[in-house]
Order: C-alpha cells, then structure tokens, then sequence
C-alpha cells in the first residue's frame, strides 16, 4: 500500500516527534514552518514570507518547494506551473493545508493518506494557540478548512482519507456531522508512531 502524510501545523500534533521517519513509510508533505523541525519529500508555502525563507533553504535541504505567484495565483512546484487557484479551489479553502492534499490527491496518488496536524475546530477556552511555531490563533478555521478538506476527498473516492490527532467528545459530534469521507482517529498506526516517539530536534 502506498502512504502519504500530510503535516499541518496545528497543535493536534505534540508529541509526534521525528517528522522525518516517517518517509520510510510514504511520502511527506508538510506546510510552512515544519522546516523548523523537518525536511519533508514536499514543502508547501503559499504566502511571500515563508516561501521566500524556504527558497534559501531548498537547494541545501533538498525538498520541493509548492508555492503561489501572488498576481496570478498559479501554483508552482520547484518554479514551474502545476495548477492554477481558480481551478484548485473551486469555492473551497485555499491555504497551505488544502494545496498540500490536491497535491497529494492529484501527483502522489497514494492509497491511503494521513493528515497530521489539521485541526479543524477552534481551541478549548484557556488554550493558548492552534499554530504550533507561531504561537497564534487561527480564527475562523474551523469551517473554512473543513469545507475545503472534505471537498477533495469526495473528488477522490477510492483514496483512503484519514485524519489522526487528539479527538473531545464535542470533536466526535462535529466531525460526524461534518464530513462524510474522512476517518478519524487518536493515534497513528503503531508502525508509524513507533518512529516518532522521542524529543522534538529543533533547527
């Protein structure tokens, strides 16, 4: 079976430690600041800041870098054209997160993906952040990264959709009557999690 993760940054992910292991299993993807910690197969950064910071790293690191042209909204892959917004989003969200699923939908085309770190509800009253390197919170991301999620992996029907992170008893109400393709657990597979236990490497 051929695997692909896919890591956002959310917070649903502490404690997954070891990014980089998991490339013995499948593809990886992952968005935007994950350079702190990782060296993915595939880096997505639509916005200037982060793209123009992950292009002086490239070469060195070795990781394909997706990125947007700000005037035109094309998507590029190492500077050459893959897609185009307008045709990508389709009335549905347009971050990082998103891009990086059509591009694993539409280039790897594996048979079961991960998302690591998508968290697609507002936090808990007294948690500080939803993005773990910036410390800020994301509002408004709950329905607008959901509707784009749950879009793609209809166009998608036989690929195996599967979001893993901590999961409430108010979480499990939202997603049931939320989404339609995707699966949803706590953990990761053992043979997978079994690499990313340890400390977070940092730099």
């Amino acid at each position: 079976m051929k695997n692909c993760f896919v890591v956002g940054n959310g917070t649903s992910r502490e404690g997954l430690y070891n990014l980089d292991k998991l490339k013995q299993y499948g593809y990886v993807i992952g968005c935007n600041g994950v350079h702190i910690e990782a060296t993915p197969n595939t880096i997505v950064a639509l916005d200037q800041e982060p793209a123009q910071t992950l292009w002086a790293m490239q070469r060195k690191r070795g990781f394909s870098l997706i990125t947007r042209d700000a005037k035109t909204h094309i998507i590029k892959c190492n500077g050459i054209q893959i897609g185009r917004m307008a045709d990508i989003a389709k009335g549905r969200c347009h971050n990082s997160g998103i891009i990086a699923l059509w591009y694993a939908l539409s280039f790897i085309k594996p048979d079961c993906i991960y998302l690591i770190g998508y968290d697609f509800f507002r936090p808990v009253s007294g948690q500080p952040r939803n993005e773990m390197y910036t410390n800020k919170y994301i509002t408004g991301l709950s329905m607008y990264v959901v509707n784009g999620v749950e879009t793609l992996a209809r166009d998608y029907p036989t690929t195996h959709i599967e979001r893993v992170g901590a999961i409430s008893s108010s979480d499990v109400f939202f997603f049931a009557n939320t989404f339609r393709r995707l699966k949803f657990s706590e953990q990761l597979p053992r043979e997978f999690s079994a690499a990313l236990a340890g400390k977070r490497k940092v730099g």
